[in-house]
């Protein structure tokens, strides 16, 4: 599908039955597909650039960060999103845990947001030195590692908003990934390194 801008972010589903996707200032569209068809099932304009999307397992709800400083959460596959929040800077990060049920989302105004999809109110909030650079989660929503460009890797415990433990590295921190009981926990960074934890 050919858009008209760049696309910045883009997930599907655990069984590749539904695709979503986020693009750019020209276009700044959220698109939601099923894999049958390039034609999107719908097309959500935001009010800028989609930086980030993210899909529950099933395909159901769905979460997009954007430069117009919102998060904006779509639940059981529709095209209204069913809540927006709105942040002090670009919405850099944006996940959903794997059952659809918590979201986090990174923004340029160096917090970490984590909410319950049923509402726009904020569980708990965290305040690092940096951008949030990167986000991953559990399958069920448990422990969240953020990455910052403080060069530090954060582990939570998104329940109850703790923060568990921090590692200095040497440069900026990336990506991170987690496995889906939250056991490990893999990091790469700018000081060429990569870090591998045992929560």
């Amino acid at each position: 599908k050919s858009t008209n801008d760049w696309v910045y972010g883009v997930d599907i589903s655990a069984n590749g039955s539904y695709i979503i996707a986020g693009s750019g200032y020209n276009d700044k569209r959220v698109r939601f597909f099923e894999r049958s068809s390039s034609t999107p099932l719908w097309s959500y304009q935001a009010g800028s650039s989609i930086l980030d999307v993210s899909i529950s397992d099933d395909g159901n709800n769905m979460v997009a960060g954007s430069a117009d400083n919102k998060i904006y959460f779509f639940e059981d596959k529709n095209q209204a999103p069913a809540w927006r929040y709105t942040t002090d800077g670009y919405v850099k990060r944006a996940i959903i845990s794997a059952d659809g049920d918590y979201i986090a989302a990174g923004s340029r105004d160096d917090t970490v947001y984590f909410f319950c999809k049923e509402s726009n109110i904020p569980e708990w909030e965290y305040t690092t030195d940096g951008d949030i650079n990167g986000l991953a989660i559990t399958a069920n929503g448990s422990y969240l590692v953020v990455t910052s460009t403080d060069d530090k890797i954060y582990l939570f415990d998104s329940f109850t908003g703790d923060l568990l433990w921090s590692y200095q590295t040497g440069g900026n921190t990336y990506r991170p990934a987690i496995s889906d009981n939250g056991e490990y926990i893999a990091v790469g960074s700018e000081d060429k390194n990569l870090y591998f934890f045992q929560r």
